[in-house]
């Protein structure tokens, strides 16, 4: 069944010239879903995987030595310091996405975020998700630029970065190498309007559902302990069995796909406290008659 009416008016760009329209989490058609969606397919098979893999876990090593230096030798470093985990896991997930997704880091990790892109991603969709009620209403969000501020400066941030990744070929096979690689171009035409539809997507789909789902990972492992002893032991023995590992590296997801306790917590907190846990509306679509449901 398509998408319902509420995703018209959750789509952060909404121009057409920006190819908004065609912005995969956002159409309701679906064969136009299903002609978009297959070179994002390819951009998440096996191979593609590992090549984001390879930049998760160096910016797994990076949050690693922050978090450590932050701890020890960094001015807030004294008994009874609070740690952000949270901001911390924000910065870790859009780092993460801004080298798979368009092949350059922000360096929150390491900068910080001087310029609030975090936080004007978290704002950009308050809108939408108050508009969605009354979908009619999107077309007129031009009216309406004090509502919209925050979407506006999102929408622009991630046509920054867009135009950016049209310009430079990245030192590795990103998001975006694996989608114009396998999406149909006339020769001759610039990636940028593919790139501008799906910029947004990747954005939030790469670091806010991230960062969800690792803030409230942790948060249980810390509300039962013994889970969480659990986990550390089962991660500790594969640490020390693997060639070459020790317990300040990092595992890939091969080792780990085997250990029952760690993927039984994800799984459970995936259950309890999914990423998106609601508003992903269905609907018939818009003409295509009633469909009876039973004998009454």
């Amino acid at each position: 069944m398509p998408k319902g009416p509420v995703w018209e008016a959750r789509r952060l760009v909404t121009s057409r010239k920006a190819k908004g329209h065609r912005s995969l989490h956002a159409v309701r058609d679906l064969k136009l879903h299903g002609e978009l969606r297959k070179p994002w397919n390819k951009a998440f098979a096996k191979e593609p995987l590992k090549d984001y893999e390879t930049v998760l876990l160096q910016t797994s090593a990076i949050l690693l030595e922050q978090l450590q230096n932050f701890c020890t030798t960094s001015s807030e470093a004294k008994q009874g310091t609070v740690v952000d985990v949270a901001e911390w896991l924000s910065h870790y997930s859009f780092d993460f996405m801004g080298n798979m997704v368009f092949g350059k880091s922000f360096n929150l990790l390491t900068a910080g975020d001087p310029e609030n892109v975090w936080d004007t991603m978290q704002k950009s969709t308050i809108f939408p998700n108050v508009a969605q009620h009354i979908p009619w209403v999107a077309g007129f969000t031009g009216l309406f630029p004090s509502f919209t501020k925050h979407t506006s400066a999102f929408a622009h941030f991630a046509a920054t970065q867009a135009k950016w990744r049209a310009a430079n070929e990245p030192s590795h096979h990103d998001l975006f190498f694996h989608l114009l690689k396998n999406t149909e171009v006339e020769p001759g035409a610039s990636p940028l309007p593919s790139i501008m539809a799906d910029a947004v997507l990747g954005i939030i789909a790469g670091s806010d559902t991230t960062a969800a789902t690792l803030s409230n990972m942790l948060y249980y492992l810390t509300r039962y302990p013994d889970w969480q002893d659990r986990v550390r032991k089962e991660v500790d023995e594969l640490c020390e069995k693997v060639p070459g590992l020790g317990k300040r590296a990092i595992p890939g997801s091969d080792a780990l796909a085997d250990l029952k306790n760690l993927n039984a917590v994800i799984n459970e907190m995936l259950r309890l406290q999914p990423p998106l846990p609601t508003m992903l509306q269905r609907a018939p679509a818009a003409g295509s008659g009633g469909k009876q449901l039973g004998n009454w």
